[in-house]
């Protein structure tokens, strides 16, 4: 099966405000429950305002759901089917926290995100803003990745990589493969480094989700292999 990688500008159709809406709303939910108290997963008292971790093993139990990982399971549950209510909406806002996350990292390589998922006459990046403006940053991106693993399947994630990395593909050349990296380190020296660009966010967790698909898996070989390739000249 032949891959478009001119689908690859219409995957994100909800939009970075209703994104951030999310965001923002999943950290008042946050705010008003922030005097919850549980027990952690290894003993401790904990306040949901405070931090939000782990209630149980799981031990990789197969019966185990992501959500049960965490305390106040029926809080976040509802909060999916009242606030997100699709998984394209959680899938663009999970990818848009990691930018958020990964802020510098993005606006120096805004170019390639315009290249790769640019729309319109202006070639408009998936995200122009990326200001979540939360209080409780912490809980509100362990939630969304939770909320992510619990109700974004498989296939929905191979159906968005596949476009998306097959674009990625189409422009990737000397120019577009790596981008420069500075940290400054514990005794103030400038670190800098090259990275691949296939490490940035939506292109790692694209080329992560290539394979969760079942209808496609030669072309994501292909893509992979592409990459792969590139990266070996």
């Amino acid at each position: 099966m032949e891959i478009d990688a001119n689908e690859a500008p219409k995957l994100f159709v909800c939009g970075e405000d209703a994104c951030a809406a999310v965001c923002k709303k999943l950290d008042r939910l946050i705010e008003e429950n922030a005097e919850l108290s549980y027990k952690t997963a290894w003993g401790a008292d904990e306040l949901l305002g405070n931090r939000l971790e782990r209630c149980r093993y799981t031990r990789n139990d197969p019966d185990v759901e992501p959500l049960d990982e965490y305390p106040f399971r029926e809080i976040w549950e509802k909060f999916y089917y009242d606030e997100i209510k699709t998984p394209q909406l959680l899938l663009e806002t999970e990818l848009y926290w990691l930018c958020c996350r990964q802020r510098n990292d993005y606006e120096r390589n805004r170019k390639l995100y315009q290249k790769v998922f640019g729309s319109g006459i202006r070639k408009k990046p998936p995200y122009a803003h990326l200001t979540h403006g939360v209080s409780h940053a912490v809980q509100v991106g362990t939630l969304i990745s939770v909320l992510f693993s619990q109700f974004v399947p498989a296939e929905t994630q191979a159906q968005f990589a596949l476009p998306a990395m097959a674009n990625y593909v189409s422009v990737l050349d000397t120019s577009t493969d790596l981008y420069t990296v500075s940290e400054k380190r514990w005794n103030g020296e400038v670190m800098t480094y090259t990275q691949r660009t296939s490490e940035l966010p939506i292109f790692k967790e694209a080329m992560a989700w290539l394979f969760l698909g079942k209808k496609d898996w030669g072309s994501a070989f292909t893509l992979k292999f592409q990459i792969q390739q590139h990266y070996r000249k």
